[in-house]
């Protein structure tokens, strides 16, 4: 039988594909630090009133199940911390994302679980097993023939700025995947109080970046000084995120729950995203990029298998 934490990861897998999506339409031809500040502050939207019920009535929030605890000032750095790695990543997979296809920059987006697999070993402890290590190989074999398949389209991966940039948010990603399990697990925060914290102060970070970055150069053209166009895709994006998050993060708290595994499961989302991107956005190749992924799932399902 799946455990429980496998199931909201296969939840926020799905939902994770929808944001991925979203997020795609929302930074077409616009200007991206503005669009990221507009999608986190939904987001923040979302988890405010969670907050007030707490200032306001912890006995109604104890109800709902969404009291929130205390925390120190070290605590709070930490989750801001958290906040600011998060938010630099976003900028790079939005940049890069708004450059590349949807069926290119999610697959690589993906390989997460590979870099997670190796912080947790080296960093936690954590030992897969012989089937799991094997579905990590699998997944990797995918990820080199989708950058042949990449080729086609003019985009060779270890030349392509833009594939650099999703690269390092996904390494940046990984870090933040590692530093949750401490936080959680280590530091002993509930699930609800660090996402609330982590989703307010995304906002101020992001907002002195498109103040520094965007606000003086508004009126451009091109590249950072795009004006910004309003879009409803930017506001679902940060709702969608929030959605995810709160599925990954109750999973990754139960005393059973694996990083590695986690963010395995998570980055199935990658198959959402490209059946839209053929579906919605009428991308190249997307069939033979759907065989390829299969192949990442079948290494995701040897993951699930050895578990």
């Amino acid at each position: 039988m799946i455990a429980g934490w496998m199931l909201l990861g296969l939840l926020s897998a799905l939902l994770l594909g929808m944001y991925e999506t979203a997020k795609k339409q929302a930074v077409h031809q616009n200007a991206v630090l503005p669009t990221l500040l507009l999608s986190v502050s939904a987001g923040a939207c979302c988890m405010l009133p969670i907050l007030l019920l707490n200032l306001f009535s912890s006995d109604s929030a104890s109800k709902f199940g969404v009291q929130m605890h205390p925390m120190t000032n070290l605590q709070h750095l930490a989750v801001f911390g958290k906040a600011a790695l998060v938010g630099t990543s976003w900028i790079c997979a939005y940049i890069g994302l708004k450059h590349l296809p949807l069926s290119i920059a999610s697959p690589v987006r993906a390989s997460a679980p590979i870099w997670t697999l190796i912080g947790a070993i080296a960093f936690l402890g954590e030992m897969p097993t012989t089937w799991q290590f094997i579905g990590f190989f699998i997944a990797i074999g995918g990820y080199f023939a989708l950058s042949l398949l990449g080729r086609k389209e003019k985009i060779v991966f270890h030349r392509n700025g833009w594939i650099g940039l999703i690269v390092l948010a996904t390494v940046l990603g990984t870090a933040s995947a590692l530093w949750d399990k401490v936080l959680l697990h280590e530091v002993g925060l509930a699930p609800i109080t660090m996402q609330v914290w982590f989703s307010l102060y995304l906002v101020p970070f992001t907002a002195v970046i498109a103040g520094l970055f965007w606000l003086p150069q508004r009126h451009g053209r091109t590249g950072r000084g795009m004006p910004f166009q309003w879009r409803w895709a930017t506001v679902m994006t940060g709702v969608l995120l929030i959605l995810a998050d709160t599925a990954y993060f109750y999973g990754l708290a139960e005393d059973d729950a694996s990083i590695a595994l986690m963010s395995a499961i998570r980055r199935s989302s990658v198959a959402v995203s490209v059946i839209a991107a053929g579906l919605l956005l009428k991308e190249y190749a997307t069939k033979q990029k759907l065989l390829i992924i299969g192949g990442i799932l079948i290494g995701i399902f040897c993951i699930l298998l050895g578990d």
